[in-house]
């Protein structure tokens, strides 16, 4: 399942703040370092592409499970 890199940019960014794991900086300065592809989880985009690329495995986009779900 793959999700939105801004939405994942966000709660990776309360994730380090919650973990207390010394980044003190703010939103800005984390997204900055997302971007560039600084991450404890590497960049957003090479994880993906890692699995998405490959046939074998279905792609599912988590917003588009989000609006199946909210119809109902």
């Amino acid at each position: 399942m793959i999700r939105n890199p801004r939405d994942c940019a966000v709660s990776e960014y309360h994730f380090r703040v919650g973990l207390n794991d010394g980044f003190e900086g703010t939103f800005n300065e984390f997204l900055d370092l997302f971007m560039r592809g600084i991450s404890i989880f590497g960049p957003w985009w090479k994880h993906v592409d890692n699995y998405s690329a490959n046939p074998r495995i279905h792609t599912l986009y988590y917003e588009d499970l989000h609006k199946v779900f909210n119809y109902f």
